[in-house]
């Protein structure tokens, strides 16, 4: 007689097989929705994974329902410590501090985190001819910015956008500019896009205007192997393209 494996029996039990891995991730999940709909600061999840780990460690099996909470806690509470880094805690430095809704004048050296993208521009009889210009856009990692001749550093990440095609730019390279820095405008009206956020959700601070590529030097070519790495990517991608 054959001997049905586990599967089958499970199969024709009903019973649907554990998936741990999803369970874990749509806990995580949560507790990043937690937070970002919650006004809580990040000592309170630090605080909660800090006693959830205790159960964790010391109870034993036949407490299972109480490690299986715990377990659960401690993943809400890493899912919303990691957002809440992500979303809300920047550093004192953060490019962030000198961008207003007003566009400024700003001097900046940061590395491109891809390969910029051009989008088209938009044709209409309303647009005025000298306005529809191809846009070239692409996230840079902050690293320094001038001030009066001085060079100082800075942290956090910005869009840059380009009136005209941006060319001869790969990810990792070092790049020096000048352009006004700004942030979104926020949503004039209820169900409006809140672009401040849609920004955020990508990691980008601030919004970074040059007209004219002209405007962007290299200062290094990019270095390294995972840049490599990611260019070659880039480049096989546009060729399947």
């Amino acid at each position: 007689m054959e001997q049905t494996d586990g599967g089958d029996a499970v199969e024709r039990s009903g019973l649907q097989p554990r998936r741990p891995a999803l369970l874990a991730f749509i806990v995580v999940a949560a507790g990043m929705v937690l937070d970002r709909y919650c006004d809580v600061g990040i000592t309170i999840w630090l605080s909660l994974a800090a006693c959830c780990l205790p159960v964790l460690l010391f109870t034993g099996s036949s407490t299972q329902r109480t490690r299986s909470a715990a377990l659960c806690l401690l993943l809400v509470a890493v899912g919303a410590a990691r957002h809440h880094l992500f979303w809300s805690v920047r550093q004192s430095d953060n490019i962030s501090t000198l961008a207003h809704h007003e566009p400024a004048l700003i001097r900046l050296r940061g590395q491109a985190l891809a390969e910029p993208e051009i989008r088209p521009a938009e044709h209409s009889a309303t647009i005025p001819d000298w306005m529809q210009l191809d846009q070239t856009v692409v996230p840079v990692r902050c690293l320094q910015v001038n001030d009066e001749g001085t060079w100082h550093n800075i942290s956090g990440n910005v869009r840059l956008s380009v009136s005209g095609h941006l060319l001869g730019v790969q990810a990792g390279d070092e790049l020096d500019l000048t352009g006004v820095i700004s942030l979104p405008q926020p949503p004039q009206n209820p169900g409006d896009i809140d672009y401040r956020d849609y920004l955020r959700a990508q990691g980008l601070d601030a919004v970074v205007m040059v007209n004219h590529p002209l405007a962007i030097k290299t200062v290094h070519p990019h270095r390294g192997a995972w840049w490599s790495l990611i260019n070659w990517r880039n480049g096989l991608r546009r060729q399947c393209d």
